[in-house]
Parts: C-alpha cells; structure tokens; sequence
C-alpha cells in the first residue's frame, strides 16, 4: 500500500506523535540550556567567594603585621637599643679623645636617633669647638654605639709666649692652648701674629729640605720700614740669618756652601738681596763693620 493509500487516521496519529516528539526534544534543549546556565553561574559565584576569601585572608594578615610591627618599634623605643651606648673616637693624633667627646655634646643614654638625625649639626659643633680639628664624621658602630672620626690639622711650629709656647697649624692658625714645652722637630716662631705674613712663611718653609729643617733654632718676625716681611732666623751652629719671606726658600739654600766658605767663624748672613756675612763683633778684635761678602750669589 502507497503513503497515499494509508487510512487518514493513521496518518494524522504519525503527525500527532511527530509533533510530540519535536516538542519534548524543544523541552529537553531548553531544560538543559538552563542547567549548563545554572552550573556556569554557581562556578562564577564559587570563584568570586573565593576571590574575597583570599582579600580577606591578605588584609587580616596585613593588619596582624601592622600591630605586631607596632609593638615592636614601640618596645624598641622603650629598650636600651635605643638610647646611645659607647661612644668612641678615632683618627685623633694631638687633640684629646676627651674634647672631642665633650664637643660633641652627646652622652650614653641619649636618643639614638634623635642624636644620629642631627649628625651635621654634632660635626659641626666639634669643627668649631677645637680648631685643630679638620673634620670630623659621626657614625653608627654596631647597633647603638657611636664612633666620631676625626682628621687634623697638623702642627708645623710652635709660637714662643713668654715662658711657653702656642701650637701653630698648617692652617695657620695659633691655638690659644699654652704649652711649657715644645716638640722636637718644629721651629720655634717668635713675634708672629696670625695672618699673611704667618701664612706665607709657613709655604716657604714647607719647601726647604729636612736638613735645613733640623739646622734652624728659631725665626722671628723682624720688619724694617722698607720690608714688612722681613725675618731673622737663630741657627743651631750660633750664626743668624737676615732674610725677607717671600724668597726665603730660594735664598736659604744658598747658606749651606756660605757657612763652609767662612768656616768656623760666626756671624750674620744676609741673605735678603744678595749673600753677605758679617762676622760678630767681639771684644779685642777688630773686624769688618761691613763683614765680608760671601759666594757672590
């Protein structure tokens, strides 16, 4: 029998149960649209609780440190860590460990960091306090002792004060500190004041060899009317040299081969702007008032 040959009846059952069957498979598709809908949404709100867990898990441990990190600073600050142990100096030649520390103005158990905070002004206050003190550097030695560094002006000669003597610096400044006794191997200035006339005989002398060093007793500051810088210096050998500072050094080398030349005679040399000697003048013997040229230089 042909399709077309099939009762109605039958045919209208098949289109019934087509129907159905499309409809229960639209129902099927739609539910499970929604369970996949429903399941992708319950993983998002999975991942977003988890999200805010762990934010909220980060701030309680950020705020647990916070407090413990208050706790410490504030048992540090009430520690000893916190106030100045020792305090020591280094570096120190002539100037006492002792005036250093009493410059500085800081003591143990003073704030540490209060005090390390003001460092500039500590240096600065020990610079001003002892002029021989070049400069001097504060730092933190372990972990609450202070060490002051300090690196000098050296002396270069010794300023004669009556019956004592006043350091004089490569600076050319004279502390106002009176010694009794002098250092060996610095010259012995008499009747200098602090300025160019000081600062200037200081560079010549610095250029002179060690042995002219060791050969000069004292130099004291002589001027004339025409000379401001004119100088006298005491030898060790008893002789004197008239000498004028800004060509001291050029001129004083000449002294060693004057001396041989005169011998075991004493007298004045000078050497200001040519190279004269004038034998001292002594009871019973008739010399030179004009004294003798010698070298010729």
């Amino acid at each position: 029998m042909t399709e077309q040959n099939k009762h109605p009846s039958l045919l209208f059952l098949k289109g019934e149960k087509d129907k159905k069957s499309n409809s229960s498979g639209n129902a099927f598709g739609i539910l499970t649209g929604k369970n996949k809908n429903k399941r992708e949404r319950t993983a998002d709100q999975s991942q977003e609780e988890e999200q805010i867990e762990r934010d909220s898990f980060r701030r309680l441990i950020v705020l647990i440190l916070s407090f413990v990190l208050g706790i410490l600073i504030v048992l540090y600050f009430l520690s000893s860590l916190s106030k100045i142990g020792q305090i020591s100096v280094s570096g120190t030649e002539e100037v006492i460990v002792q005036d250093v520390i009493d410059a500085s103005s800081i003591h143990s158990g003073d704030s540490l960091w209060g005090t390390y905070l003001r460092k500039k002004d500590v240096e600065q206050e020990i610079e001003t306090a002892l002029p021989q003190v070049k400069h001097a550097a504060l730092s933190l030695n372990g972990m609450n002792n202070f060490v002051i560094e300090v690196t000098e002006f050296q002396t270069v000669a010794y300023l004669a004060n009556g019956q004592q003597y006043l350091k004089i610096l490569e600076n050319g400044t004279v502390l106002k500190e009176k010694q009794k006794v002098a250092r060996g191997g610095y010259p012995i200035l008499s009747q200098f004041k602090e300025g160019k006339q000081l600062n200037r005989l200081l560079e010549e002398y610095e250029k002179l060899d060690e042995s002219l060093h060791k050969s000069i007793s004292e130099i004291q500051y002589d001027p004339t009317p025409v000379d401001s810088y004119h100088i006298r210096l005491y030898m060790n050998d008893g002789n004197q040299v008239l000498a004028s500072i800004p060509t001291f050094s050029e001129r004083m080398v000449y002294y060693p081969s004057m001396k041989q030349e005169v011998g075991d005679r004493k007298g004045e040399f000078n050497l200001e702007a040519g190279a004269y000697f004038k034998p001292y003048e002594h009871s019973g013997q008739d010399e030179s008032e004009t004294g003798d040229e010698a070298g010729g230089h």
